[in-house]
């Protein structure tokens, strides 16, 4: 009996081989890295008159009333622009790493996830609250998790065989 080829191989395409389960895993968990990010936007925007005290207290001479609402505008502004910047980098990191699966990919991923530990520890110094510093501790779980699957021994190993070394 005739059996139908299946779509992406009638129309002369062979199928891309499926990333291995630990890829997939690490791009779901930088999709949840992502949603973190607009969650943390979020508290950092709800938990933004709770740094009204802390700038009007930290700072000498005292801002004026004017001056305290521009110091919380532009914190405002700069929390929303930085977790939207990481709620991209996250979508394209987790696209790079499922659809091209290359060393690259994961090397950035890994860069990526030093900088933000690098910003978690800055928050427990920067007057954050409690709130936003549980937030991105959460966050910087998700990376962890994800960076652990991607340099897991079963990636390396598939690297390996994907990407052999250049001889000379």
């Amino acid at each position: 009996m005739y059996q139908e080829a299946p779509p992406s191989l009638s129309r002369g395409k062979s199928a891309a081989p499926r990333p291995p389960r630990t890829v997939r895993q690490a791009a779901g968990l930088m999709l949840a890295g992502a949603a973190l990010e607009v969650v943390a936007a979020v508290v950092g925007l709800k938990t933004e008159s709770s740094l009204r005290g802390a700038y009007a207290a930290g700072t000498h001479p005292r801002p004026s009333a004017a001056e305290l609402h521009a110091l919380l505008s532009a914190h405002g502004q700069t929390v929303t622009a930085t977790s939207v910047a990481a709620a991209a980098l996250w979508l394209l990191m987790a696209y790079a790493n499922y659809r091209t699966q290359g060393i690259g990919a994961r090397t950035v991923s890994a860069a990526l996830f030093a900088l933000d530990s690098q910003s978690v520890l800055q928050s427990f110094h920067a007057g954050n609250s409690t709130a936003t510093v549980v937030v991105g501790i959460v966050i910087w779980f998700v990376g962890l998790a994800a960076i652990v699957l991607l340099f897991s021994r079963e990636l390396n190993q598939f690297y390996k065989h994907r990407h052999p070394p250049a001889t000379r």
